[in-house]
């Protein structure tokens, strides 16, 4: 049934492969990286904690997967996922979402299509001992305003992370970030924003969402100045609590 359906479906499974062995070269590379060899103490110690934070980040889950796949007018292909990973030669092999080249994922439509040509949605069904599994894929040529997604509703993808199990805590929703929450999470860092809506609107996603990108986008003076979340109180600050260390981030403050 799946290959009636889906019939690009093992070559992309054969992909997700290939890019979490990459990411596990990575770890190997990173790991066997002996900073004793440095030329004096400051940069054994830079080698050192660069080191921990590479192999901490490549070790989260959904490091090495991808949630999307683009391709752009030149027909340059990306795929889309929550770290950056590179091939043995250095080529990028999956971007991370907040880098530039991914944003016209979030903000391509038909009417304006961002250099797109082609957008694919993965569906990723999580399994209940062994790693997340592609099982689906929405596609949108969105160089053809008369394609039939054009006149798509919200994609499957999205609502099969709707109607995802929830376990009492935030996640975060990079595979579902919608353009008008883009725009908000990569706005320029030099303006105050006051992010408004109803309940349930995604408000404090877009917000933790934000620091996230800004923290990937300006990271040397962010980190040197700090970043503070504010909540209400602690119930608050335990709900949203894993969103930001799920995303990479784990210098964030959270005070009440």
């Amino acid at each position: 049934m799946s290959a009636d359906l889906f019939p690009d479906l093992p070559a992309e499974q054969a992909q997700l492969v290939f890019s979490r062995a990459c990411r596990d070269r990575t770890i190997q590379r990173f790991a066997a990286l002996d900073p004793q060899g440095a030329a004096d103490e400051i940069t054994k110690e830079y080698i050192e904690v660069t080191v921990a934070e590479a192999l901490e980040d490549l070790g989260t889950p959904g490091a090495g997967d991808f949630f999307g796949r683009i391709v752009d007018e030149a027909h340059d292909r990306w795929y889309i996922g929550r770290r950056h990973i590179e091939n043995d030669t250095h080529d990028p092999v999956v971007v991370d979402w907040r880098a530039p080249v991914a944003a016209p994922f979030y903000r391509a439509t038909h009417a304006d299509p961002f250099g797109l040509a082609h957008r694919r949605r993965f569906t990723v069904a999580t399994t209940e001992h062994g790693p997340s599994e592609l099982t689906a894929y929405l596609d949108e040529q969105l160089d053809d305003p008369d394609h039939e997604s054009a006149g798509s509703g919200i994609p499957d993808p999205v609502l099969a992370e709707i109607g995802a199990a929830r376990t009492g805590a935030m996640r975060e929703v990079v595979a579902t970030i919608q353009a008008e929450q883009d725009m908000v999470i990569r706005a320029p860092l030099d303006q105050c924003l006051v992010v408004q809506g109803g309940p349930g609107t995604g408000k404090t996603a877009v917000g933790l969402h934000r620091a996230a990108y800004l923290l990937f986008e300006h990271r040397r003076r962010l980190v040197r100045d700090g970043v503070l979340v504010v909540g209400p109180n602690k119930v608050f600050l335990d709900y949203i609590g894993n969103v930001l260390p799920s995303l990479g981030e784990r210098s964030v403050q959270q005070r009440t």
